[in-house]
Formats: structure tokens, C-alpha cells, sequence
């Protein structure tokens, strides 16, 4: 895979151990604003609603102390809590920062941080899922992280990706931004998920097997091609057949 971008991420060190011409990545980042689609474009309500449902109603919930949030990366959800400025996608890793806020008195959100680690401690709370919204405030547990992992559909449909024609998005805390196409992912920790010759790979793979559409914005062209682009001809640097070819003598000076 060729990648063509202004910005850095922590999987482009693989390129230096060689790489192929095709498929082509573009990656331009562009963050989607919300206002002005939800009713104007019925594709964009069904693909940017599809992420934001899944975040706020999969995912168990943490009385407002951690934002939710997820990344599609090549046809599949990552999701994953903001906390204190840190992206976790794990539950244990979790708990023990939301451990260390509880002893800080500085903290300004110390009471339900307690609140919190008390449910996560608690191993015989239940899953906390009833009906078609979680129960309990706050609800996330090692129960029920586990059953929204094993028994929510994290799959994003292909439909998705080919609509941005990315294959990363994620969502965006930032107000008024609904996703995010081509994220940085450090800026996410990606890298507690995906090494960075994984991501390399599977980034590869969904390019050129599910993205092959995307354009080669540097295009071989031929010497004849360029040089009219240029605004010359066969003719620009050379005699034409009617013009003497006798050698033009020099103005004396």
C-alpha cells in the first residue's frame, strides 16, 4: 500500500521496510460537522447516526465521568471511554484510573468516581441491559462490559465505509463534529488495539479489497503529456521545416 497524507500516525514507520504501489491510501483528514445534514441527506443521517446510536446505547453507562466513544476501523467497532484525557479499551486498565481519580482529592468529580468504582468493583452486579436501554446509574461493570462485548453486534456495515470512502472513522468529542474521517490515531491510543504492523496490514487489506475505488492523485504520465501541460509542443525547442537551416550570424557589437 502506498500512503499519501499530511499527518503522521504511529503505523507509518512500516513504509520504511517497503511497500507496494497499489492499493493507494489518501489520507485527508475531515471532520463532519451535524447541524446542517440530519435533514438534507438521508445517507448521512443512516451512516453518521448508525456510529453515534451505537456509541451512546451499547456501551454502559458511567454517570457523565467518561465520554464513550468509538473507532470503525476496517469493518469493525472499537469502542472505547475517555477518561481524564486517556482513551481506554479496556475494562481492568479503566478501573485502575478511575481508582487512582478516588484517592485524589483534586479531582473534581471524586464523589462519582467512588460511585463509580464501587459498581466496577462489585464482580455479582448484573449486566444492567433491560429492554432497550441500560439500567442503573452507573451501569458499567465487569458483567456488563463483558455482555455488551459478547452480545452486541460490532460490526460496521461496508455501506459505511464506502459512503466516506475511508476506512477509519471515529467519533469526536469536539462540539458540533459528529465523526471524524481518516482520525490520527495516536490521538486515540489506537495502539493499545492494533501494533502497528497490524494496522498497516489490515489497513492493506481493506484498501484493496473493499475500497479499490479510491483514485491515484499522482498519475504516471508520459514526457509528451507533461510538457503540453507545460504549454509546449514537438516544435517548442526545434526548427520548423520551412526555416532555413543556415546558423544565424551574431550582431557585431
Amino acid at each position: 500500500m502506498r500512503l499519501i497524507s499530511k499527518t503522521r500516525d504511529y503505523y507509518d514507520c512500516i513504509q520504511a521496510m517497503g511497500y507496494d504501489d497499489y492499493p493507494v491510501y489518501v489520507r485527508e483528514m475531515q471532520k463532519v460537522p451535524t447541524p446542517d445534514y440530519w435533514k438534507k441527506d438521508r445517507n448521512f443521517t443512516e451512516h453518521v447516526g448508525h456510529i453515534q446510536v451505537v456509541t451512546e446505547h451499547r456501551l454502559p453507562t458511567t454517570d457523565g465521568l467518561c465520554t464513550p466513544g468509538q473507532v470503525a476501523f476496517c469493518g469493525r467497532f472499537y469502542p472505547f471511554y475517555e477518561f481524564r484525557g486517556k482513551h481506554y479499551y479496556n475494562f481492568d486498565k479503566l478501573k485502575a484510573a478511575v481508582a487512582a481519580a478516588t484517592v485524589d482529592r483534586d479531582y473534581f468529580d471524586w464523589d462519582k468516581a467512588k460511585r463509580l468504582l464501587a459498581v466496577m468493583n462489585d464482580e455479582k452486579v448484573r449486566s444492567g441491559w433491560r429492554g432497550s436501554r441500560w439500567w442503573g446509574t452507573p451501569s458499567l461493570s465487569r458483567k456488563s462490559w463483558n455482555w455488551a462485548m459478547e452480545n452486541r453486534s460490532w460490526t460496521v456495515p461496508l455501506e459505511t465505509h464506502r459512503y466516506f470512502r475511508a476506512p477509519i472513522i471515529a467519533t469526536s468529542p469536539e462540539k458540533g463534529i459528529a465523526v471524524v474521517v481518516n482520525p490520527v490515531l495516536r490521538m486515540y491510543k489506537f495502539e493499545q488495539v492494533k501494533d502497528p504492523y497490524t494496522a498497516w496490514q489490515e489497513i492493506s487489506m481493506f484498501m484493496g479489497n473493499e475500497l479499490a475505488t479510491q483514485m491515484d492523485p499522482n498519475p504516471e504520465i508520459t514526457d509528451e503529456m507533461r510538457a503540453e501541460s507545460k504549454g509546449f509542443d514537438k516544435w517548442s525547442f526545434r526548427r520548423h521545416s520551412t526555416e532555413s537551416k543556415k546558423p544565424r550570424k551574431k550582431r557585431k557589437q
